[in-house]
C-alpha cells in the first residue's frame, strides 16, 4: 500500500505541474508550491488556513461506512509537521484563536444493522477546542437529547465582540425539512450558552460554509432554500440576520420567482458589505454557472449586483446572463482581497475549449463590483476542486481541495501568487 501511495502522489504531482500546460511552461523552468495529502481511502480537502509559520489543513476521510476528520499542521513548505485523526466524525468548518484552533464538524454514529435506512447513519453536530500541538482539550456535541434520529450538522463558525463561539447549523428530523440552528457557547467550556432554531415553510435550509458577525451584534450567513419537485431542485437564496439570542430571523432573498436553483456554498464580508458565491443551475442540473452577489453591511441584497461566471466565455469586460453557459461550473469558495475585490475559486467541467480532462480548479479574480479582472483554470487529466481559498499575507492565495484518480481522491494544498499564478 506504501508502494501505491507513493505511485499516485508521483502522478498527482505531474498532473498538478502539467496544470493548465500551466501557460506551456516546462516543468524545468518552474517551481511550485502543490502539496498532497494521501491515505488508503478517499481524503477530501475541506478548508485550510495560512499560521504565522505554516499552515492548517482540515479535511474528511470515507470509507463505505467509515468516516474520519483530519487535521494536519505543515511548515511553511507544507511539510507535515503534526497529524490528528479524528474517529468517527467530519469536519465543516476550522477557526485560528491564539492558542490552538477551534473545529466544527459532526459526530457520526454508524449502525450497520439498524432497522431503517435513515437510521444507519446518525449525526450530532461536534464543537471541538485543540491545542497548538493537535491535542483535543474539550468539545461540545450538540443534539437533540429526546430524539437520538435527528441528524444534526455543524455547518460554519466565528467568534462575536466578546469572544464567545457563535455556530451555524442545520437539522432535519426525518419527517419534516431541514431547519437552521444558532448556538453560542463559552470560549473555554464549549458550553451552550444559548441556542435558537429557524425554519421555513415546505424549504430545506443549506447553509453556507462560512458565518459573520456584524458590528451591530447581529449574526449573518447565506442558506439555499431547496426544494424538490419530482426530482427536479430548485431554490433560493436566504440572508438571514439574528440578533443574538432572537426567535425573529430578519432574511433578505434573491431568486424566489426565478424557479431556478441557487446555492449558496460561501459568504465572506468586505468594507462594503457581504458577497456571496455559489452554484447556479436549471432544475434539470444543466448550464450550470458560477454566481456571485453582494449586500450591503445590514445584509440586505443589493438588487443589481448578480454576476454569473463560466470557464471559457468570461473574461475582462465580458457580462453574461446566467443562462449563458458553455461548460459546467461551480462556485465554491470566496474571498476578499486587499484591493477590496474578491477571488472566487470552484469547479469547470473539461470542454473542447478549455480544461485539462474531467473537472479542474476554476480560479476568477473580480473588482469589488464584480467586473471580471482575470479567469484561470488548473487542473489534469483527474478530478481537481477546489473548496475553499484565503488570501495570503503576501496578497496571494491559499487553495485547498481535493483531486481524485483513478476513483480515490487526496487533498491538495496549493499556494499562488495575486495573479494566480503557482509559487513556491
Amino acid at each position: 500500500m506504501a508502494l501505491k501511495n507513493c505511485i499516485i502522489f508521483s502522478l498527482a504531482l505531474v498532473v498538478f505541474n502539467s496544470c493548465n500546460n500551466l501557460e506551456d511552461v516546462d516543468l524545468t523552468e518552474r517551481s511550485t508550491f502543490i502539496h498532497f495529502y494521501e491515505k488508503s481511502v478517499n481524503y477530501k480537502g475541506v478548508t485550510a488556513e495560512q499560521l504565522a509559520d505554516g499552515y492548517i489543513l482540515a479535511g474528511n476521510l470515507e470509507n463505505e461506512v467509515e468516516f474520519s476528520s483530519v487535521i494536519t499542521r505543515t511548515d511553511l513548505f507544507g511539510n507535515v509537521v503534526w497529524e490528528k485523526i479524528i474517529p468517527n466524525s467530519s469536519v465543516s468548518a476550522i477557526k485560528v484563536i491564539a492558542d490552538g484552533y477551534l473545529i466544527l464538524g459532526d459526530s457520526i454514529q454508524v449502525d450497520t444493522e439498524a432497522a431503517q435506512v435513515l437510521d444507519v447513519i446518525t449525526t450530532k453536530s461536534r464543537l471541538i477546542k485543540m491545542n497548538l500541538d493537535g491535542d483535543i482539550l474539550v468539545e461540545n456535541n450538540f443534539y437533540n437529547k429526546n430524539n437520538l434520529k435527528v441528524d444534526f450538522h455543524g455547518d460554519a463558525l466565528n467568534l462575536d465582540a466578546s469572544g464567545n463561539i457563535i455556530t451555524v447549523g442545520n437539522f432535519q428530523d426525518p419527517a419534516s425539512t431541514a431547519k437552521t440552528f444558532v448556538a453560542a457557547h463559552d470560549p473555554t467550556t464549549l458550553d451552550t450558552i444559548w441556542t435558537q432554531k429557524y425554519s421555513l415553510i415546505d424549504r430545506d435550509y443549506k447553509n453556507s460554509k462560512s458565518t459573520y458577525v456584524a458590528p451591530s451584534g447581529k449574526i449573518i450567513w447565506a442558506s439555499s432554500a431547496e426544494k424538490s419537485v419530482q426530482n427536479n431542485f430548485r431554490s433560493y437564496i436566504a440572508v438571514p440576520s439574528v440578533d443574538p439570542n432572537s426567535t425573529f430571523v430578519s432574511s433578505d432573498f434573491f431568486g424566489v420567482a426565478e424557479d431556478q436553483f441557487y446555492n449558496a456554498a460561501d459568504i465572506t464580508r468586505s468594507d462594503l458589505g457581504f458577497a456571496i458565491v455559489g452554484t447556479y443551475k436549471n432544475t434539470q442540473g444543466q448550464n450550470s454557472n458560477m454566481y456571485f452577489l453582494r449586500t450591503d453591511p445590514a445584509g440586505n441584497i443589493l438588487d443589481g449586483s448578480e454576476k454569473f461566471f463560466d470557464a471559457v466565455l468570461s473574461s475582462p469586460q465580458s457580462i453574461l446572463e446566467k443562462t449563458e453557459s458553455s461548460t459546467q461550473d461551480t462556485g465554491n469558495s470566496i474571498a476578499v482581497t486587499a484591493d477590496g475585490g474578491y477571488i472566487l475559486v470552484g469547479s469547470m467541467v473539461t470542454t473542447l475549449e478549455r480544461g485539462n480532462g474531467g473537472k479542474d480548479i476554476l480560479i476568477i479574480r473580480i473588482s469589488p463590483f464584480g467586473d471580471v479582472l482575470w479567469n484561470k483554470v488548473k487542473g489534469g487529466l483527474g478530478d481537481e476542486e477546489a473548496n475553499s481559498v484565503r488570501v495570503t499575507s503576501d496578497g496571494g492565495y491559499l487553495i485547498s481541495g481535493s483531486t481524485t484518480i483513478n476513483g480515490l481522491s487526496s487533498a491538495f494544498l496549493m499556494r499562488t501568487d495575486r495573479n494566480g499564478e503557482i509559487l513556491n
